[in-house]
């Protein structure tokens, strides 16, 4: 067998056949009269293809031994689809049992892909490709459970195929493995098949963009795809995106249009509803929901899909009136009268005063501490805090505060240690509603957010994230790489998530150590961001993103073999490309007569070789024993073998062990033979 060949075709159209008899040293074996409308190319180190555009045959030059190259021979092969495009080729697996690399070549005709394997034989891939995409492949010690990959582009469509395809003893099957839709026209792809992460595509798009995307991902998230027919000349930026319980409300730019949303398996439109005047304040409670207009217009809607009005009034100055929810009843502060009313979620929604206010408060500094039920108004002149008590039979208590009346202060919160000033030269101070009554500068900042008993500040000046927990007195910061356009803690508050508009970055960080444990990149980030449970809500190019918070400390749970699983294929398989294992085959029957070929739909459990249920078995085992047995180092298996026995100084003997990665599937196999038998 020759061991390496190269071809070249010279100017006066001869072709050389050489081979290599040492590095840098060739031999001319055979010297053939090119056809000066013949395309050419090697198919493997014995094979040569000649063929023309636009005919339908191909002669296949099979090249003997130097020794027997006068028996070389041309073999025609008839009935092929037309070569309406020049050949490519792709290589196959190595052939164990014969020692040769195997390859075939790919050309498209009218509707199809056409493959034409070393074995002489030739099947076709429907479909308008037009591109044969670049290939690599990395399935470790697996990739003879594995057939061949083909990766094929429609630039008209900007859709991207691939397909598995496989040749046993002369039968020909494939399947379409998965598959991309992409939103741009692209230029130029490449694929990479890898065990573990499954598909992934790198694209470069007509506009210069480079993209990744993660077929396998894409393919096998939970979630259910809503396609909304829309006129686009309607469809509105959202400005505004905030969770209220279970909810998910956007306001578009507008401000006009409010939306309601539930994550429940997937993201559903549970609410939608158009007002005619600008919407100046909204508040959920329980299935309730409460606008003011800038027209002065309060109304409360049912929360349904039929958005069932429930209560008006036109009595309401918008600008100096804040809403709160608490408990069941929605709390309203009006700041020109300095009445409280509340209404509450029941049948019958009533407008109920239930207190009177000492002292002006216009400016309607307001908040509410929901776990306590309390509701805290500071006073014009900064001199007194009420508090509502709805646990006390709606008393007001009132505080006297001891603030400088010479800063002007935009805005208050409440966390577990007291009330939080934002102040409008962007300082930031916590005022402690204990008998101290002390008031601490935390700092300035362009963006902060309180949680249960803690606080986040943004220090532009030194890009620091700077973290207090008002109830341990513990202080903390925590260095970005650079500009913080938006964050927000987690639920439980031990995790923190930064928005870079600039680089399109999303930053998931640790509290209680500073780590930074995720980077994303999501184009066109909004500098909106919320939490819920353990869902982040984002929004990115006018749509909104739902990204799922998986957590370090997450227990082990054991899986139930015996019981069917429903959750996303991703979180069960261990191997991400075994994600794409149900996809069916097509079988390819030809008979003595090449020009006879049919295909055939068939399962993995149809085929007479079910490759599907034999790796899948075979990985199944592994996964058994792998994580006791079988410690993983980049993605590879190792055991530690008895290497040989030292004598130390006192003149005792140990044993040397050395880790040696076990090279195939077989040699894991009996090893775990020898772990069943106790040796």
């Amino acid at each position: 067998m020759i061991e390496s060949l190269v071809k070249v075709t010279l100017e006066t159209d001869v072709i050389c056949y050489l081979h290599t008899k040492q590095p840098e040293s060739y031999e001319i074996i055979k010297k053939l009269k090119k056809k000066s409308e013949n395309e050419g190319i090697l198919l493997n180190d014995t094979t040569d293809v000649h063929y023309d555009i636009g005919q339908s045959f191909a002669y296949l030059y099979h090249l003997k031994n130097a020794e027997d190259f006068q028996n070389d021979s041309f073999r025609r092969i008839d009935d092929l689809p037309s070569f309406s495009s020049r050949c490519h080729r792709v290589a196959c697996h190595q052939e164990l049992s014969t020692g040769k690399a195997d390859a075939a070549l790919v050309w498209f005709d009218v509707g199809t892909a056409v493959v034409l394997h070393s074995c002489g034989k030739h099947f076709c891939i429907p479909g308008d490709y037009g591109i044969l995409c670049e290939t690599e492949v990395t399935l470790y010690d697996f990739s003879r459970i594995f057939g061949n990959f083909l990766c094929f582009l429609n630039r008209h469509t900007s859709k991207i195929s691939i397909f598995e395809w496989r040749c046993d003893e002369g039968s020909h099957r494939y399947r379409l493995f998965a598959y991309l839709q992409v939103d741009h026209e692209i230029s130029l792809c490449v694929c990479h098949v890898d065990l573990y992460f499954g598909i992934t595509v790198y694209c470069t798009l007509d506009n210069g963009e480079f993209r990744k995307y993660s077929v396998t991902m894409m393919s096998y998230l939970p979630g259910q795809s809503i396609i909304l027919k829309q006129d686009k000349k309607l469809i509105q930026s959202i400005i505004d995106l905030q969770i209220h319980g279970d909810f998910i409300v956007t306001l578009d730019e507008t401000k006009k249009n409010l939306k309601l949303y539930r994550f429940l398996n997937h993201l559903s439109l549970v609410m939608d509803i158009c007002v005619f005047n600008v919407v100046t304040q909204y508040c959920i409670v329980s299935s309730h929901l409460l606008i003011i207009e800038s027209n002065g217009t309060l109304s409360i809607y049912e929360i349904s899909a039929f958005s069932e009005l429930k209560f008006e009034t036109t009595q309401v100055q918008h600008d100096v009136v804040k809403v709160h929810a608490v408990k069941s009843s929605f709390l309203i502060v009006n700041g020109t009268t300095r009445e409280l009313f509340s209404i509450e979620n029941k049948r019958s929604l009533k407008l109920k005063k239930i207190g009177t206010l000492r002292f002006e408060c216009r400016s309607v500094l307001t908040t509410v501490m929901p776990a306590q039920s309390k509701l805290f108004i500071l006073s014009d002149d900064y001199s007194t805090l009420a508090i509502w008590h709805a646990n006390k039979t709606y008393m007001i208590q009132y505080v006297s505060t001891l603030l400088d009346s010479s800063v002007l202060i935009n805005n208050i919160h409440a966390v577990s240690a007291g009330i939080v000033l934002h102040c409008h030269d962007q300082q930031i101070f916590l005022w402690k509603l204990d008998d101290s009554n002390t008031r601490t500068f935390l700092g300035r900042a362009r963006h902060f957010q309180t949680k249960n008993n803690r606080i986040v500040l943004y220090d532009g000046s030194v890009n620091k994230l700077i973290v207090y927990d008002t109830t341990q007195m513990l202080r903390g910061t925590i260095q970005v790489p650079n500009c913080c356009d938006a964050l927000c803690f987690s639920e439980d508050t031990e995790y923190l998530f930064v928005i870079d508009r600039e680089e399109s970055m999303l930053l998931m960080y640790q509290v209680n150590n500073g780590k930074c444990l995720e980077k994303l990149f999501i184009e066109n980030l909004s500098a909106q961001i919320q939490t819920m449970d353990d869902r982040l809500v984002l929004l990115s190019n006018d749509e909104m993103l739902l990204i799922s918070i998986a957590k370090q400390h997450t227990s082990y749970v054991e899986k139930n073999d015996h019981v069917p699983s429903n959750g996303c294929a991703l979180f069960e398989e261990q191997y991400w490309i075994c994600c794409h294992k149900k996809r069916p085959w097509v079988r390819i029957s030809t008979d003595n007569d090449s020009s006879n070929i049919s295909t055939t739909l068939a399962s993995s459990s149809d085929l007479p070789l079910t490759f599907d249920n034999d790796y899948l078995n075979i990985l199944n085992e592994l996964n058994k024993l792998a994580d006791v047995h079988l410690p993983c180092v980049d993605g590879h298996p190792y055991v530690d073998f008895v290497k040989k026995l030292r004598t130390m100084s006192d003149g005792t003997q140990i044993l040397i062990y050395t880790p040696c990665r076990l090279k195939t599937i077989f040699q894991r196999l009996l090893y775990f033979d020898f772990i069943d038998q106790d040796i």
